[in-house]
C-alpha cells in the first residue's frame, strides 16, 4: 500500500508541476492516477488532490 501511495503522490506532483498542462506525460500520469485513486485510502486521496490543486494555483 505504501508503494501505491508514493506512486500516486509522484503522479500528482508530475501533473501539478507540468508546464504544458496537456502534454503526453501529464495525460499518461492522469490516466494512471485515475486507476489508482479507488485503491487509495481517503487521506491519501485528499493529499493527492491537494497537491494537484495547490501546485497549480
Amino acid at each position: 500500500m505504501e508503494k501505491l501511495r508514493q506512486r500516486a503522490l509522484e503522479l500528482a506532483d508530475l501533473i501539478s508541476f507540468a508546464e504544458i498542462p496537456y502534454s503526453r506525460a501529464v495525460k499518461e500520469a492522469t490516466e494512471e492516477l485515475r486507476k489508482h485513486i479507488p485503491e487509495l485510502d481517503s487521506e491519501t486521496q485528499q493529499e493527492v488532490m491537494e497537491r494537484i490543486r495547490g501546485y497549480s494555483d
